[in-house]
């Protein structure tokens, strides 16, 4: 850095002094994130680290029906997930993103077309984790189904999973997790095969 080039290094000394970080280029466009800075590159072989959207954890997957990026949603601000985006949030300050392209404040009812952002400290939604069910959690009257198909019924169950309608037919505990579901015969609820871990 010297005088005839300083001004070019002030964005990225600004960007620095607000806690943002600052990457050096390498070969073959490889951008890495730097300690300390002295400077002594060309101007053009430093950027500030892009920004990156706040991603919920699996398998809540973010709401981002304009794909707005990160610079857009704002420093200290995050999207809301699938999860959150049906029905009002009472009390939550969030923005609503306008066809205009502004952030405008205020409560409003979130629907599925609408990109709403609040702040990141707003913590995501607890994930419901489930794992395969076992022998006991199932009556050997339980019918089962797949997606909506036709019923069957136990004829047989050990440690690994069950045999359904025929004996040629078995299925272990972790593939009825995806898509299966059971109930009682005098039940008329049908219950997804897994519980909560």
């Amino acid at each position: 850095m010297n005088k005839n080039n300083a001004h070019l290094y002030l964005p990225l000394v600004e960007a620095l002094s607000k806690g943002r970080t600052i990457q050096i280029s390498f070969k073959g466009g490889r951008w890495e994130d730097c300690e300390s800075l002295a400077f002594g590159l060309n101007p053009e072989e430093y950027r500030i680290k892009p920004m990156e959207l706040l991603q919920p954890p699996p398998p809540l997957k973010l709401h981002n029906p304009n794909n707005l990026t990160a610079e857009q949603v704002g420093e200290g601000y995050r999207l809301l997930c699938d999860k959150e985006v049906s029905g009002k949030k009472q009390g939550l300050k969030s923005d609503y993103f306008t066809s205009w392209g502004e952030w405008v404040n205020g409560f409003w009812h979130w629907d599925s077309s609408s990109t709403i952002r609040v702040p990141a400290s707003v913590p995501w939604p607890k994930v419901e984790e489930y794992i395969p069910l076992e022998p006991k959690d199932v009556d050997w009257n339980m019918i089962f189904r797949y997606k909506n198909g036709d019923e069957r019924r136990i004829v047989q169950r050990c440690e690994r999973g069950v045999f359904l309608g025929v004996l040629d037919s078995f299925y272990t505990w972790t593939t009825l997790m995806d898509g299966w579901e059971m109930k009682l015969p005098d039940c008329c609820v049908w219950e997804p095969c897994k519980k909560l871990k």
